[in-house]
């Protein structure tokens, strides 16, 4: 899929409660990720990763955040970035895997899911992003969908 539609973004309310910024950047997420083929492991990956970016952003930063999620043309990932207007960066924690530890979970799964991750700081704050592979669509036709397909049945391929 290309064209303005691979590529969603949300402004979100910071002031809301965290279960209310997450629950409404979650249920946004998944209508852009189900309009793009997007489903199963791949749909429940996305979800938690958005989940824990826009938790630790209303956590850890005032102001207002925004999401953006961007779908690979070839199908193949997801692209998803989360600004605040925050300046720390986050970090791996060492210990956090510990079994009584209170905090910095969060981007070790992050990192567990995503082929890479980063931030960077931008103007304003910072943007937390993270690249998903998504495992081979079914081939079904459809948008976003075909590329998939093709590639799975080897056409293409050397």
């Amino acid at each position: 899929m290309t064209g303005p539609r691979a590529v969603r973004a949300w402004r979100l309310a910071a002031d809301s409660p965290t279960t209310a910024c997450v629950g409404a950047a979650r249920t946004a997420v998944a209508a852009a990720a189900t309009s793009w083929g997007v489903g199963g492991e791949g749909l429940d990956d996305l979800l938690c990763v958005v989940s824990e970016l826009v938790a630790n952003a209303v956590r850890h930063a005032p102001g207002p955040l925004s999401a953006r999620v961007r779908f690979a043309p070839d199908g193949t990932r997801v692209l998803i970035e989360v600004s605040d207007t925050g300046s720390s960066l986050p970090r791996l924690v060492a210990g956090a895997s510990e079994l009584f530890a209170e905090s910095g979970r969060g981007m070790l799964m992050v990192a567990a899911l995503a082929e890479r991750w980063g931030a960077r700081p931008d103007d304003g704050g910072k943007t937390v992003w993270c690249e998903l592979l998504l495992p081979a669509a079914p081939a079904v036709p459809g948008p976003g969908r075909t590329v998939r397909a093709a590639r799975a049945a080897g056409v293409g391929r050397p």
